[in-house]
């Protein structure tokens, strides 16, 4: 627990894959490297965490990814998911990029 004299430190703990999911669908499919690369994931998942950064100022930040492994939920029920495009093949790997980029360590 922080003394009365510390200011309590913000923690912000952040979805990655729901982030990157998130600005997959809202920005166009256009946003490609010169090799046909699109990275519009990459683009607005940076972009909000960059908006994040700099208008909340934490403390503090994680990003967690999916593992890539079925989850609980999909063994409990198989069409969990089912619906929605795969949209990890359009995207470079974000968790390094994003934060690479940034200097951060990843894990």
């Amino acid at each position: 627990m922080a003394k009365d004299t510390e200011p309590v430190k913000r923690l912000f703990l952040l979805d990655g894959h729901s982030l990157s999911y998130r600005a997959f669908f809202a920005l166009p499919t256009t946003l490609v490297t010169s090799s046909g690369q699109v990275t519009n994931a990459v683009y607005g998942f940076t972009s909000m965490l960059i908006k994040l950064l700099a208008e909340e100022r934490p403390d503090l930040i994680a990003v967690a990814f999916d593992v890539g492994a079925p989850t609980v939920r999909l063994e409990k029920y198989a069409e969990y998911k089912a619906g929605r495009p795969d949209s990890s093949t359009s995207k470079p790997s974000l968790k390094s990029t994003s934060s690479g980029t940034a200097g951060w360590t990843t894990a």
